[in-house]
């Protein structure tokens, strides 16, 4: 009877004890950070290390998979900085408790950092003695208050500053290039033409084949399917079959009647053009080729 209470205490006193186990425990298990700290996605993936599993989980963000440790522990409140590894690199939060326990606040500090369509944003974290969060290479920073709120303090100013934005540039009607060898009797030019959201390029079989072989040129009228414009920057590809070439010019001012088809054939059927655009003039550039400047006619199509 005596062996069974004393088991009975036993119990008892290590339920005792495991019901008490709580935030302050997980506290004595994480170790103390030294401001200033500094962090960033490349930062050692280095936790606490003799913190405590369960507690951890009972205490964490919903996405950290580790605590680095305690950043600060004032009179009323606690900040404790944790991380979660993620394509990024190492990603931080920041999370404050009142030393019951009770979350007050939460922030994923480098949440703008990283690789997306727009390139590379590349951010690191400074938490000061006066409990300050400051964002380099953003214009973001943050005060811990008193009531272990994080709140934002540069409200006013944009978080990421960006160059103004230019007026996109609109292109329509007909741009042409003189062919610089022209003769009486034959002439080559090139064109661009813009009309109702659509785009076409009218040239010669020059730009797909190596070089002529005694005969004159096909011409042919090829729409742009696939146009960038970023800017003044203009880039686009065409896509050739030997069916759309004709044994006479083809323009977007006129059309031959009866234009023939041109069956001498073409060695490549596809070829790339960038250029710029300077007001009524695109200046176009392609492999094996001067640049070309198309100039805008005063008159508009009517193809």
């Amino acid at each position: 009877m005596k062996n069974l209470l004393i088991l009975l205490l036993s119990l008892s006193f290590f339920s005792c004890s495991q019901e008490k186990k709580g935030f302050s425990d997980y506290l004595k298990s994480l170790e103390t950070l030294e401001l200033p700290v500094k962090l960033d996605l490349n930062s050692k993936r280095e936790s606490s290390k003799n913190f405590d599993p369960s507690l951890f989980e009972t205490y964490k963000h919903v996405e950290s998979d580790a605590p680095y440790g305690i950043a600060y522990k004032n009179e009323k409140t606690v900040g404790i900085i944790e991380y979660t590894v993620t394509d990024k690199g190492i990603a931080p939060f920041l999370m404050t408790f009142d030393h019951q326990g009770n979350k007050l606040d939460s922030l994923d500090i480098l949440k703008d950092s990283g690789f997306d369509e727009q390139g590379q944003t590349t951010e690191s974290v400074i938490l000061d003695d006066h409990l300050k969060l400051l964002v380099t290479g953003a214009s973001k920073s943050w005060q811990i208050q008193e009531n272990g709120l994080i709140e934002q303090i540069d409200k006013s100013h944009p978080k990421i500053t960006q160059a103004p934005v230019e007026p996109k540039i609109e292109l329509s009607g007909v741009y042409e290039y003189e062919y610089e060898h022209n003769t009486e009797n034959l002439i080559e030019n090139h064109y661009l033409a813009f009309k109702d959201g659509n785009a076409f390029y009218y040239g010669t079989s020059d730009d797909f084949d190596d070089m002529r072989q005694g005969y004159y040129p096909g011409f042919f009228k090829a729409p742009i399917e696939t146009m960038k414009m970023e800017g003044d920057s203009i880039s686009f590809g065409l896509k050739v079959s030997d069916s759309i070439f004709y044994k006479q010019p083809i323009t977007p001012m006129y059309q031959v009647s009866e234009n023939e088809p041109w069956d001498v054939g073409v060695r490549y059927h596809t070829r790339a053009y960038t250029g710029k655009i300077k007001g009524d003039t695109i200046i176009i550039g392609t492999d094996g080729f001067g640049p070309r400047l198309f100039i805008k006619k005063k008159t508009d199509s009517n193809d």
